[in-house]
């Protein structure tokens, strides 16, 4: 009659081949997973040089990027979105870095507008329901296979397929030196009607005066705090 000690030596015996055979499995799963990521940036590679290569120089206008970039979306022809993505870039991306994608949100309900997300080599900027906000868009934001999520906000691959090329552009844009940051040209004279508008026009001078990467605040969060810089911040 088999003792304890000789079932439990048993059992284990039995349960040692499964577990190897469990191990060498999930190892088998996560090469494939491996191998299939490597393919898939391989076979993005010529669309994310095609977008590198399409977008206008560091310091042109961004409107010319912004027209680019709306080129390859279902949007191209809605002048609300160009509109809309005019200022948000204006607000809250800094002339030296470049826009790569312009994507719209997914909506929920009739008669509701998309939110308006730009995503650049070094951030993202979001615009959803009058309010304007830049943001450092984090790993977790990107859902494999399915799209980026800000908050309640889902720009998905399906509605905005450029999306993928330009997060793929902003990791082998992260690669490379940084440049040297463009010029800003003298602002205009404009007429300041409200603070928002002094704000922006704030912005504008800190990039004239060398802070090019100064952007705006979003509205109602900058607790005193209107234009921002890593090197100077303005009140």
């Amino acid at each position: 009659m088999a003792t304890r000690d000789e079932h439990r030596q048993a059992d284990h015996r039995t349960r040692l081949p499964k577990q190897r055979k469990a191990a060498r499995a999930e190892q088998e799963r996560q090469d494939a997973l491996a191998r299939e990521a490597t393919k898939a940036a391989q076979a993005q590679q010529p669309a994310v040089g095609q977008l590198l290569d399409g977008l206008p120089e560091r310091g042109e206008p961004q409107e010319e990027a912004i027209a680019y970039c709306l080129s390859r979306t279902s949007a191209a022809r809605n002048p609300r979105v160009q509109a809309e993505a005019e200022r948000l870039a204006r607000r809250h991306v800094a002339i030296d870095e470049r826009i790569l994608c312009i994507a719209l949100s997914a909506t929920s309900g009739s008669g509701k507008r998309p939110a308006l997300l730009i995503l650049t080599d070094r951030a993202a900027a979001v615009s959803d329901k009058g309010t304007s906000y830049r943001y450092d868009p984090d790993p977790d934001d990107v859902t494999e296979g399915w799209g980026v999520q800000v908050g309640d906000l889902l720009s998905s691959f399906l509605d905005n397929p450029q999306l993928r090329t330009a997060l793929a552009a902003r990791e082998e844009a992260a690669t490379l030196p940084a440049p040297a940051a463009p010029p800003a040209g003298r602002p205009e004279p404009r007429l300041i009607r409200t603070a928002r508008e002094a704000g922006l026009i704030a912005v504008d001078w800190m990039r004239y005066l060398g802070f090019t990467d100064a952007v705006a605040t979003p509205v109602d969060a900058d607790e005193g705090i209107d234009v921002i810089s890593e090197r100077a911040w303005l009140r």
